[in-house]
C-alpha cells in the first residue's frame, strides 16, 4: 500500500511528497508503514503525542464520550455444523 500511496503523492502533490512523507516516518519510527498488531494505527513521539492531545481536547469540546458504545457478540450465532465455537 505504501508503493501506491508514495505514488499518489508524486502524481498529484509532488511539492508536498517529501513534507507528507517526512511527516509520517517521523511518526512511524523512520517507516512509512507498520504491520504490528496494536500498533499500526498508532504513532510514536512528540509529534504523535500533540496530535493525540489535539484530537482529546476537540473530542472533550464536541462532548463525545471517551469510549465508543458497549459492544456484545450477543446478536450473534454459530452457524449450523460450524467446527468453531465462540469464546
Amino acid at each position: 500500500m505504501k508503493e501506491i500511496f508514495v505514488d499518489w503523492q508524486e502524481r498529484h502533490l509532488p511539492e508536498r511528497k517529501e513534507k507528507v512523507l517526512g511527516r509520517i516516518q517521523a511518526l512511524r519510527a523512520g517507516r512509512l508503514s507498520g504491520a504490528e498488531f496494536f500498533r499500526r494505527m498508532t504513532g510514536e513521539g512528540v509529534m504523535a503525542g500533540q496530535i493525540r492531545n489535539l484530537f482529546e481536547v476537540s473530542r472533550n469540546r464536541a462532548g463525545l464520550a471517551s469510549a465508543g458504545p458497549a459492544r456484545s457478540t450477543g446478536s450473534f450465532r454459530k452457524p449450523p455444523g460450524a467446527p468453531w465455537t465462540l469464546l
